[in-house]
């Protein structure tokens, strides 16, 4: 009895087991996907429309809905997280989601979309449920920003437009991205010029009979002057619905084809670059959803502004460089005046480039320990500036600015106390120097000289982009001058060694101390090119010079 009732007991035990290891089996394996749709359709933060997708704790893709499949075009195919990372952009993001819980934002087969992760316990195991929105803020109401629009825009900017096209390119590229995503009849970028407060168009699709027409109107708008210098005067979008909607700003031309008009400011930080505006034929073709896409884009479009700016601005300073070296290589070193000449070249070209009225090259002079000005200096006469020369003491303030300052500018000449130090009191106020910027001249570590340029022709005087051109202008000035003088001073060596040469020759062939004295003036008058030269020689016993 007691060994029956074992059995039993015994298979009963066994039965159990196999029952519950079943329905766990069946659990996990057969009705996977009910259970989990049950689990998704409870839970409370999905909604219609978004897409759902949930995986086990080792990162296996169990399930996903209706609106993920679409999205990721599976087409009937199981889901695998590596397929799905393959679509997303960045695939960490989307990665970090199913390793915990979080919330990030990605492109998923080029849809952008902001998405969030829940763990969620499932009998023995937890799932990892991940549910994802697309990036549209209600794209049915058209007043409402769609920010997978204005991603999708941005996206196209950056993948399209290089800052090497030119600015010119560039705009057109950026008006005819807007074109295709909100339509339009006409757009243009105006970019504002500081020296003259002004804006300038540089960017226009559309009818060509407008450019025309603002041409004959000036060519630019000024502040507070039609729909672009109203957002330029006031930094503020603006949205008119019909031209003729009196309480509502009116254009600059009031004959045009135009009656619907947007436009916003193009900003970089604090700083205003221009003004985005588009237009078109029809009443009331434009939203405040469209207005809000303008704006939404409007950074990315200050930005590839910008950065072409600075490209150009780089192949300027290039071609600045070559146009320098082409000045300077026109010129004939081995000519009698060639150092004129050369500073000559340099001062105008190098004016020409700073918009400035003066430009002199100064240079060390370790005998007399301070600076010297090489002649010409352009736009000052030769009897004002012949004779300057800087001193250079230790601990003045020239000397602090020779030895360690990386440059020395001044709006503000007139009132500047350094100017007393320099000595150049008379020549600033002759000359009427108002501002002036001081760049060293060196080769390595080694200071030799100063390029000074005064007189800049903009309100304000220098600015630090100048200050950057003019190290680029100054550093190439430098080799040129270096040469130079290197050459010159060749040149002098030759010339001496060759009137030494002619000096023993001519004292090996005289006869008569007279002839002697007499030859050796006159040679050294050949060499230092001078008019009148002489020996005078002591004479002890009545303490004087004789002349010989």
């Amino acid at each position: 009895m007691n060994l029956a009732l074992i059995i039993f007991l015994g298979g009963l035990v066994v039965i159990l087991w196999v029952f519950f290891w079943s329905r766990q089996h069946k659990y996990e394996q057969g009705n996977t996907l009910d259970d989990i749709e049950t689990l998704v359709k409870s839970f409370p933060a999905t909604s219609y429309g978004e897409a759902v997708i949930v995986s086990r704790e080792h990162g296996r893709v169990v399930y996903a809905n209706e609106p993920a499949r679409n999205w990721l075009g599976l087409n009937g195919d199981p889901p695998h997280l590596e397929r799905i990372a393959s679509l997303a952009e960045p695939a960490d993001s989307l990665l970090d989601l199913f390793s915990r819980e979080g919330q990030a934002s990605f492109q998923l087969n080029k849809r952008w979309v902001e998405a969030s992760s829940h763990r969620i316990p499932a009998g023995a195991e937890v799932r990892t449920v991940v549910v994802m929105r697309e990036l549209a803020s209600n794209t049915s109401n058209a007043d409402v920003l769609n920010m997978a629009l204005a991603m999708s825009v941005i996206n196209e900017i950056g993948e399209t437009i290089n800052a090497s096209m030119g600015m010119e390119q560039v705009l057109q590229a950026l008006l005819t991205i807007i074109s295709r995503a909100i339509p339009t009849d006409a757009g243009e970028i105006n970019l504002w010029v500081e020296q003259e407060q002004v804006l300038r168009q540089r960017g226009w699709i559309g009818d060509a009979m407008y450019l025309i027409a603002l041409s004959e109107a000036g060519g630019v708008y000024e502040l507070g002057e039609g729909i672009t210098g109203w957002i330029a005067k006031h930094r503020k979008p603006v949205l008119v619905k019909s031209r003729y909607d009196v309480s509502g700003i009116l254009p600059k031309l009031p004959e045009n084809p135009y009656n619907s008009f947007l436009g916003v400011p193009i900003q970089l930080g604090d700083r205003f670059i221009g003004t985005l505006e588009i237009a078109h034929s029809t009443p009331d073709a434009y939203t405040q959803g469209d207005l809000a896409l303008l704006q939404a884009i409007s950074n990315q479009i200050g930005v590839t502004i910008y950065n072409t700016e600075i490209y150009s601005e780089q192949a300027r300073r290039i071609d600045d460089i070559a146009q320098l070296q082409r000045v300077v290589m026109t010129e004939d070193v081995k000519a009698p005046d060639a150092a004129q000449r050369v500073y000559m070249a340099l001062n105008q070209r190098i004016a020409e480039l700073l918009s400035a009225d003066m430009c002199g090259i100064f240079l060390y002079d370790p005998d007399r320990q301070g600076l010297a000005v090489q002649l010409p200096v352009l736009g000052l006469p030769e009897a004002l500036i012949r004779t300057v020369f800087i001193p250079l003491p230790p601990d003045s303030p020239q000397y602090d600015i020779w030895t360690r300052q990386q440059y020395w500018v001044s709006n503000d000449v007139v009132d500047e106390p350094l100017v007393e130090a320099l000595g150049l009191n008379m020549v600033v106020s002759l000359a009427g120097i108002v501002n002036t910027a001081w760049m060293p001249l060196q080769l390595g570590d080694q200071r030799f000289g100063i390029l000074a340029v005064s007189n800049k022709r903009t309100e304000g005087g220098f600015t630090a982009r100048d200050i950057q051109n003019l190290q680029v202008l100054a550093a190439q000035a430098a080799i040129v001058v270096e040469n130079l003088r290197l050459y010159q001073r060749e040149k002098r060596m030759d010339t001496e060694l060759v009137g030494l040469q002619q000096i023993t020759d001519a004292i090996g062939a005289l006869s008569h101390e007279t002839e002697f004295y007499g030859e050796i003036t006159e040679r050294i008058a050949q060499l230092m090119d001078i008019e009148m030269c002489g020996i005078l020689l002591y004479d002890p016993d009545n303490t004087r010079l004789v002349s010989r």
